[in-house]
């Protein structure tokens, strides 16, 4: 990963990944953990539970960096890795490959994956904090939005211009 502590540059980022849900819109009486299925494919729900169990057992819920964040780049890249640039199309057939290439936890994440007490604050966290911003499926650096599904060369450069110097 272009992160990794190797380049030193995942010991320079205190990154936070927000797995917005897509529940079913009740006003104040939403409940995030709950996936509008009617409105999007299974898979985006079960795609939206294995990024928050992710989050969860990195110990990335408030923030990461190092090992950690690491090990969180390297599941989310090889997760969406080939897949189309809509959200509605995401791969949940991925889990296991990434798991193992990740490093995470494999018994901690499918337990968290079966346990929704364990997810769900990561996912009412994401959810509650989108209605206070903008939230969209991208990432930004130095102010400039960042295509999706970006290669690691292109945000190493990315990085690299806005003057982490451990990216060039």
């Amino acid at each position: 990963s272009v992160l990794s502590s190797s380049h030193n540059l995942s010991n320079n980022i205190n990154f936070t990944l927000y797995p917005v849900p897509d529940p079913i819109d009740k006003g104040k009486k939403t409940n995030p953990t709950t996936c509008d299925k009617l409105m999007y494919p299974k898979s985006v729900c079960t795609c939206e539970i294995h990024e928050a169990c992710a989050v969860h057992v990195t110990g990335c819920a408030n923030g990461c960096s190092g090992k950690s964040l690491d090990t969180l780049a390297t599941f989310l890249g090889c997760y969406v890795k080939g897949n189309p640039k809509m959200e509605d199309n995401c791969g949940p057939q991925h889990l296991e490959p990434c798991i193992a290439a990740s490093g995470i936890n494999k018994s901690e994440m499918l337990s968290c994956i079966k346990t929704k007490s364990t997810y769900a604050p990561v996912v009412t966290n994401a959810y509650e904090k989108s209605q206070k911003i903008q939230t969209y499926p991208y990432s930004t650096v130095n102010g400039k939005e960042q295509p999706q599904g970006q290669s690691a060369a292109s945000l190493k450069k990315a990085l690299c211009s806005a003057g982490a110097k451990q990216a060039c």
